[in-house]
């Protein structure tokens, strides 16, 4: 996949009355910022809990992401593994990698431990967002084993060498991982734009993909 969107001509779009236009040359950030300053309370995304988030406030928590990322170290063209359900947390980490010029990998570990060990292989990812029944499960064989008789969990791998952070409540992982909402908090950093036209921006492993990814 491609940050980049490749278009032929120039054309526009409108909603509500009013018109995003799309040119040549734009990146998937810069439409979504173009929304957001179209549309700043329109809703982005709504979850079926029924927690909502605006345009705006995507891309605000999303370059917030992006910051604190790059404050941690991650360097432009780095890839992360996302193991997280979806969400509006999810939607805004594969953001906030774009704006600090990171890669998500999309590997479905429901296609079981082998297939899954092989893409992250092939991805070499150095980060990762990693949802805390995972890392739970995973870290203690008979709860995955029980855990496995009842759902379509997968039996995961450890994901040794990552930099990995926990999404969800458990208060124990943060002892050893740092929480996701690390990532949200507010700093003096300002964002260093590291996305480039025509860099990868996500990496996704088709059903029949076993190693190499197509694109």
């Amino acid at each position: 996949g491609t940050g980049f969107l490749h278009t032929r001509r120039e054309n526009s779009s409108m909603s509500g009355g009013k018109f995003i236009s799309k040119s040549q040359g734009q990146t998937i950030l810069s439409l979504i910022e173009a929304t957001a300053e179209t549309f700043p309370s329109r809703i982005a995304i709504q979850q079926t809990t029924g927690k909502k988030i605006s345009y705006s406030e995507l891309v605000s928590k999303a370059r917030q992401i992006g910051t604190n990322l790059q404050a941690r170290g991650l360097n432009s063209g780095d890839r992360a593994l996302l193991l997280s359900k979806p969400g509006i947390d999810t939607v805004a980490w594969v953001l906030g990698l774009m704006y600090a010029g990171g890669v998500s990998v999309i590997a479905d570990p429901g296609m079981g431990k082998v297939v899954f060990e092989e893409r992250v292989k092939a991805a070499q990812p150095k980060w990762a967002l990693v949802d805390d029944s995972i890392i739970l499960l995973s870290a203690i064989p008979p709860l995955m084993t029980i855990a496995r008789k009842k759902t379509d969990i997968p039996d995961m791998p450890r994901l040794k060498g990552l930099n990995i952070f926990h999404h969800g409540n458990h208060p124990l992982l943060g002892l050893k991982y740092p929480d996701f909402r690390l990532l949200l908090k507010t700093t003096n950093r300002t964002l260093d734009g590291r996305q480039k036209q025509r860099q990868e921006a996500v990496v996704v492993f088709t059903s029949g993909t076993t190693s190499k990814p197509k694109g």
